[in-house]
């Protein structure tokens, strides 16, 4: 029971990790292409 408390913790890390990386690769690539727009929706 600990141990599926511990993985599900850990995949929701990862997830969260993962969405900010591709967030901050995605605006990344918004800032490549529109240089003078801060954000991209």
């Amino acid at each position: 029971m600990w141990i599926e408390i511990g993985v599900k913790i850990a995949l929701n890390k990862q997830k969260q990790e993962l969405l900010t990386v591709l967030s901050t690769l995605s605006t990344g690539v918004c800032n490549n292409i529109n240089p003078h727009k801060y954000q991209c929706n």
